[in-house]
């Protein structure tokens, strides 16, 4: 393996760790995502419930 091939190769490789903590943070926001919808179907539905009540006082 001549010089040329193992810069290449290492350039690679940084390339591809890239790619792995690109895809790693794409799949977190969109947990954070979920996450987020989840919480605010949660609020939405906790101030349904207490105007309801305050509507039934």
């Amino acid at each position: 393996m001549g010089i040329f091939d193992f810069l290449k190769k290492k350039e690679f490789d940084k390339i591809s760790e890239l790619e792995k903590k690109i895809i790693s943070l794409e799949n977190t926001n969109s947990e954070l995502n979920s996450n987020q919808n989840r919480y605010n179907g949660i609020v939405d539905v906790e101030f349904y419930i207490k105007t309801e009540k305050e509507n039934q006082l």
